[in-house]
């Protein structure tokens, strides 16, 4: 799409008044979102009083991270039975309050931790909550225009208030951010306030709510089952996982060295996330192109060399500089992953089993963080700064012929025909991540392809998606060439 369609459609979604304040609650809470994290890495990580840094890192991502995990997948239980404009007006204001349980910072830890974990909590339910109404608010056919105006002003924006909220911390303390990030919260209440349209959902559900959340929990069993049985979607996912893991580890080394060797404040944080969030832009503005060039395995390898190689040229000598660009790169590197693990998983996975995949995703990469700073803490202790991330980059690399031997090895996939598997029948099914679905055949043709002649299908699937299958003329195994859009 040019970027001339791009500012149409959105100014075409925009045109709906609606949407427009929905905009306006995404870009006041996030903005919010950012400066009250600012504040939690400030207190928690940066305070003069705080001996360990690695400590303290592994305490802020679970403040930061546990409550997205644990709470977004049994949120929509509660966000189909509840008001949803008014979690969406009254969530922001009770979050103004709790944050200023935070103002004197660890020194009250009970107040602190209390208020940073309620105040994360009611975020997800609201995030959620915006997200899920926004097929209210527009036509279907702009839902994705809608869903991607939404999501990119809203991460911009969170960049924008940690990046103003780190030298803020930094030069007045927890008391003036928290206010301000009270008065974006409030505002985040007048938009809500202002949207017209019934957000309520067509048929409301009945039973208990213990009972929904129990079929959560049982239906995220389902999807992670789904995931083990397709490994078209679990190498990208766990892909996606390993970089997570990995960039957690550089993350907690960068705070370090900018608070113990350069004695920087949270404001060096916000200096990371800007470098990384301009990374992240610039990956996204490209990562089309490069899938136009490249197949996706090749792009999935090209994002851990992107990752690896810098790292290990930095880590020698180690300046202030050196972090913002390799932020910048990881950034770059983690948009062309994940997007393509993104396309992939969801062309992997069927429709009805996309939702619970996609929670398992997402707890996964969330999760990896954490578990990141917890063995960070020994490692950033006993090894040398410079060996640890130069053993970092080597694990990006290692991952490489690793990742591109499993895409390959998934891309098997088994063609079944009305009896038996004559190569002169028609197919009648595939069989993709353990499950057999009937299919169409569009065309059939024979090519050569490195002296191998090839019997080759384009088969269209119930879902309307496309795919182009080959084995030898002669026998052997299925593959998957490519997968067309619907």
């Amino acid at each position: 799409m040019s970027t001339g369609g791009t500012i149409a459609r959105a100014r075409d979604v925009l045109s709906f008044r609606d949407f427009r304040q929905l905009v306006g609650v995404r870009l006041c809470t996030q903005f919010g979102d950012g400066l009250f994290q600012a504040v939690v890495l400030g207190s928690v990580v940066f305070s003069p009083t705080k001996h360990s840094t690695s400590v303290g890192v592994a305490k802020a991502l679970a403040i930061l991270v546990v409550p997205y995990s644990l709470v977004g997948p049994i949120a929509g239980v509660f966000i189909d039975r509840w008001p949803r404009k008014l979690i969406l007006a009254v969530t922001p204001l009770a979050r103004g309050a709790l944050a200023f349980l935070a103002i004197a910072g660890t020194g009250a830890a009970v107040p602190f931790y209390l208020g940073a974990l309620l105040v994360l909590s009611a975020n997800r339910f609201l995030l959620t909550t915006a997200t899920a109404v926004i097929p209210k608010l527009v036509p279907s056919q702009d839902l994705l225009t809608a869903n991607s105006v939404s999501t990119v002003s809203g991460t911009l924006t969170r960049f924008v208030g940690v990046a103003v909220g780190g030298p803020l911390v930094d030069a007045f303390g927890n008391g003036p951010v928290i206010a301000a990030t009270a008065v974006a919260w409030v505002l985040t209440s007048v938009f809500a306030v202002r949207i017209r349209a019934d957000l309520s959902p067509e048929q409301a559900p009945t039973g208990r709510v213990s009972e929904h959340v129990a079929r959560v929990v049982r239906e995220l069993g389902d999807g992670a089952r789904r995931l083990l049985h397709t490994p078209r979607a679990l190498a990208p996912i766990t892909s996606v996982t390993w970089n997570q893991f990995l960039n957690g580890i550089v993350f907690v080394v960068s705070l370090v060295v900018f608070r113990e060797r350069f004695h920087s404040g949270v404001g060096s944080y916000s200096s990371l996330v800007i470098a990384g969030g301009i990374g992240v832009l610039v990956g996204l503005a490209t990562v089309s192109t490069l899938e136009d060039r490249f197949s996706r395995r090749t792009v999935i390898a090209a994002s851990f060399i992107f990752s690896g190689v810098p790292l290990i040229v930095v880590s020698g000598a180690i300046n202030r500089y050196d972090i913002l660009v390799v932020s910048f790169l990881l950034g770059l590197a983690y948009a062309w992953l994940k997007i393509t693990a993104d396309t992939m998983t969801q062309e992997a996975i069927p429709d009805r089993y996309r939702g619970r995949v996609f929670s398992i995703y997402d707890i996964a990469q969330n999760m990896s963080g954490v578990v990141a700073a917890l063995i960070a803490i020994p490692l950033v202790t006993n090894r040398s700064i410079g060996g640890l991330v130069a053993g970092v980059g080597v694990l990006f690399l290692v991952w490489v012929p690793w990742i591109l031997r499993w895409l390959q090895r998934s891309a098997t996939i088994e063609v079944r025909f009305s009896s038996g598997s004559r190569a002169d029948e028609t197919p009648r099914s595939v069989v993709v991540g353990g499950e057999e679905l009937p299919v169409e055949m569009e065309r059939s043709w024979r090519e050569e392809r490195a002296g191998l002649r090839l019997l080759c299908f384009r088969l269209s699937l119930p879902d309307g998606s496309r795919i182009e299958v080959s084995r030898a003329e002669d026998g052997g195994p299925w593959k998957l060439d490519r997968e067309l859009a619907s």
